[in-house]
């Protein structure tokens, strides 16, 4: 576990705001929201909307580090892959499927998982297989891990998903439990699991980002907001993770899915 003292940085004074699955719910009172929280960073975890270039365009348009990956939702049921160019093509350098991005500031090494993913094991939809052609899982978890192993060493490493891993379970509650439709089963990706197991023999990966499935109505993010403002800042012990999560928890517990409409920041056991 990276704790640091070592890196010579003070991880506990990261603050990372995260949102996913946000289904076209992203306006002017998120962004109001952002800028009373005052992360270092937001990280995006996929299903802006269901093709639309408006949230990607606002996103692009922050005045704040931000990383972003794509997820199925986001190909708008157009399989050619145009939309999901576009979509691409307005968030930039911004995207980091299967690639890197490293924010300076605050500090932090973003690589992206599979993007376009949604679960459950590994499948590469028609609109993913158009722009970014045929591909393995094995291919898949190789790039990943070429990403992570190009990372400054000295940056604490966050993965970025859409959907999380294989290997944490198949119950409903489990991080990456299929729970909308029986039976339970793990819903995780085999190709970031591998890639995980892999890079862990390098470096740690002591945390990844994913999305959840919550929304949360406009009147709750304008409460939230007003929360924020006279919350008080977490304890200074809090892990960098935590402090992710806790930035958003400030708001009235606002943050329980710790983003701006939802995500997770999660141990890798």
């Amino acid at each position: 576990m990276q704790d640091g003292e070592s890196l010579g940085i003070g991880l506990a004074e990261l603050r990372i705001a995260i949102a996913g699955d946000l289904h076209g719910q992203w306006d002017a009172s998120d962004e109001r929201l952002l800028e009373q929280l005052a992360p270092d960073a937001l990280l995006v975890v996929g299903d802006l909307s269901d093709g639309q270039p408006r949230i990607p365009q606002r996103l692009a348009a922050l005045p704040l580090p931000l990383a972003c990956i794509l997820g199925n939702h986001d190909a708008g049921r157009d399989p050619s892959g145009r939309t999901l160019r576009r979509q691409l093509d307005a968030l930039g350098d911004r995207h980091c499927g299967w690639g890197l991005r490293e924010l300076r500031p605050p500090g932090l090494a973003v690589v992206g998982a599979r993007p376009g993913t949604a679960g459950g094991g590994f499948h590469l939809n028609r609109a993913s297989q158009a722009l970014f052609g045929p591909l393995t899982l094995e291919e898949s978890a190789q790039r990943i891990v070429a990403a992570a192993t190009a990372a400054d060493p000295a940056l604490p490493l966050v993965l970025l998903a859409h959907c999380g891993p294989s290997g944490l379970g198949s119950d409903v509650a489990d991080p990456c439990g299929r729970d909308w439709k029986r039976p339970a089963c793990d819903w995780g990706d085999q190709d970031l699991a591998l890639a995980i197991d892999r890079i862990r023999r390098h470096r740690p990966v002591p945390w990844w980002c994913l999305a959840t499935c919550t929304t949360v109505s406009s009147a709750a993010r304008e409460s939230a907001a007003a929360s924020a403002a006279t919350a008080p800042a977490p304890p200074t012990s809090t892990p960098p993770s935590c402090h992710g999560t806790a930035a958003m928890s400030r708001a009235a517990n606002y943050a329980t899915s710790a983003g701006c409409c939802c995500g997770m920041a999660t141990p890798w056991r």
